[in-house]
């Protein structure tokens, strides 16, 4: 965990790859108290590579 330069805190989490493993890497920010999450990108573990299954951006709530 480190503060970032201008963009706040920032996470880093070390994982064993394990095959068939899946994750998500969710990016979020701060707003007004609460962490509003941006960005999901979900993973997959196939033959030991790491393989982009899903990219979505998430919209704040109440947003149009």
């Amino acid at each position: 965990n480190a503060p970032g330069d201008d963009e706040g805190f920032r996470a880093v989490a070390l994982l064993p790859i394990v095959e068939g493993m899946a994750l998500d890497v969710v990016r979020a920010r701060m707003r007004q108290g609460q962490h509003n999450v941006e960005r999901v990108v979900s993973y997959v573990v196939e033959k030991g590579k790491l393989v982009e299954v899903e990219r979505r951006d998430v919209s704040p709530r109440g947003a149009r």
